[in-house]
């Protein structure tokens, strides 16, 4: 009448828990690095830097190297770890899309103008003697 299998019947007769009530396995950080992690990504969208995946990446193996205990073989973070979490987690991520730089603000971020930019400002320092 309702299609159920019988040997599920009877693991839930035997009180086996159903695969998505059971706590998941296989997980590469507990639930107090996560929240850690989510405070990093949070803190980074409050000064407007978007956590990109290898952002993300390094600080969840930076978080897990430092709140295991030393001598612990530690396996790195799976490849579709962040795609899984985003999934679990679609309620508490939004995607935005970037928006594109001025050119103007590009090019002002190269080294060498920033470099030749705080030479010309030590050299006006030292030449009008302030402090």
């Amino acid at each position: 009448m309702y299609r159920v299998d019988y040997r599920r019947l009877q693991r839930r007769v035997k009180g086996v828990p159903s695969q998505s009530a059971r706590p998941p396995t296989n997980q590469r950080l507990d639930p107090t690095q996560l929240a850690a992690l989510e405070l990093y990504i949070k803190r980074l969208n409050n000064i407007s830097m978007p956590p990109l995946i290898f952002i993300w990446r390094a600080a969840a193996e930076q978080i897990r190297q430092a709140t295991t205990p030393p001598g612990t073989i530690l396996l790195p973070l799976g490849r579709d770890f962040f795609k899984r979490y985003i999934a679990m987690n679609s309620n508490k991520i939004r995607k935005i899309k970037q928006k594109s730089k001025d050119i103007e603000r590009v090019v002002s971020q190269e080294r060498d103008i920033v470099k030749d930019f705080f030479t010309k400002y030590r050299e006006a320092i030292e030449k009008l003697s302030i402090q």
